[in-house]
């Protein structure tokens, strides 16, 4: 909760100026006759976002593909896989809890800021909600295609990879040995990609450190993490984390546990210089379904502070 409540730190890079960058990247790529690589460095120097080599450039693939497809089609395959997670989600959550719960979570699931203007183009987004699906997908005996929606997220963002960490441990644990073997392979497509990505980034190295030489500073505050890193104010994103937490603590499910671990995981890296400040969304729309399960948690902490009843013990001497 104290977590939750702290303002982000100073020095960040506004997310308003990162997501400029994703859609004018998509721009160029789309209208002008120039590849990735260069294009990127074009809309890197044009933002003035402050990152190393590195993390400046993203993965190509989703820049890539919205800028060979038309706007609608985007538009609509997101709306699919926001309404597809939902789906999924649903039938975990009525397992357990009251209809109205499922209402609520669900309503606010698909809102917030998925569809404003250049959201789009942001590869964190389209990872986050491939690894909410991926996990309500996973169940004990099925995890084929948990696994391979969580290698699918790591190749539009390379951080889609602690998820992935994060639920083969939990298989490990388990004593699922085959599943541990399958999040592991995995990371396998994600470090082919990044080999190659590394490679063509070190070309266009010596220009983007010159246009960009200062480190972006400390990940935003964990209540930005909870409350759906961006989704919400951050007048409000504090209180909806704590409300999270309660969801999640609340709901007695395998499935809990380890969406509560991921978050958890996501939380700690959030303060660490990551360069990027989108990468909340990866864990956004996962920490916005932990508001189904509070309902009942808030029910059930009110009934036990109203709760007056007494017991009274009689002793009858004969």
């Amino acid at each position: 909760m104290l977590a939750a409540l702290l303002l982000p730190p100073a020095g960040l890079v506004p997310w308003e100026a990162e997501i400029g960058f994703h859609h004018a990247l998509a721009d160029r790529i789309r209208h002008g006759d120039e590849d990735f690589y260069t294009a990127a460095l074009a809309a890197l120097r044009a933002s003035g976002l402050p990152a190393g080599p590195f993390t400046a450039i993203p993965l190509p693939l989703t820049a890539t593909i919205l800028a060979a497809v038309p706007s609608l089609a985007a538009t609509l395959a997101l709306s699919l896989l926001v309404t597809g997670t939902g789906l999924a989600w649903a039938r975990h959550v009525a397992s357990g809890i009251a209809g109205r719960a499922i209402v609520f979570g669900l309503v606010l699931l698909g809102g917030g800021a998925t569809f404003a203007p250049g959201m789009i183009t942001v590869p964190a987004l389209w990872a986050g909600w491939l690894i909410t699906l991926s996990l309500a997908l996973r169940r004990p005996g099925h995890w084929l295609d948990a696994a391979a929606l969580g290698a699918a997220a790591a190749l539009l963002h390379e951080g889609a990879a602690f998820y992935i960490v994060v639920m083969g441990a939990w298989a490990w644990r388990d004593g699922s040995r085959r599943e541990a073997l399958a999040w592991c392979a995995a990371l396998v497509p994600l470090g082919l990609a990044l080999s190659a990505h590394v490679y063509a980034s070190s070309l266009v190295a010596g220009a983007v450190a010159g246009a960009a030489a200062a480190s972006a500073g400390p990940g935003p505050a964990l209540a930005e993490v909870f409350g759906a890193g961006g989704y919400l104010s951050p007048r409000l994103a504090a209180p909806v984390a704590i409300v999270v937490l309660l969801g999640w603590s609340a709901w007695r499910d395998p499935i809990a546990v380890r969406a509560a671990t991921v978050l958890a995981a996501y939380a700690i890296v959030s303060i660490a210089p990551t360069g990027s400040s989108l990468l909340p969304l990866l864990c956004a729309p996962m920490a916005l379904i932990g508001l189904a399960p509070a309902v009942d948690g808030l029910r059930d902490l009110l009934a036990a502070a109203l709760d007056r009843r007494r017991i009274t013990v009689t002793r009858v001497v004969r």
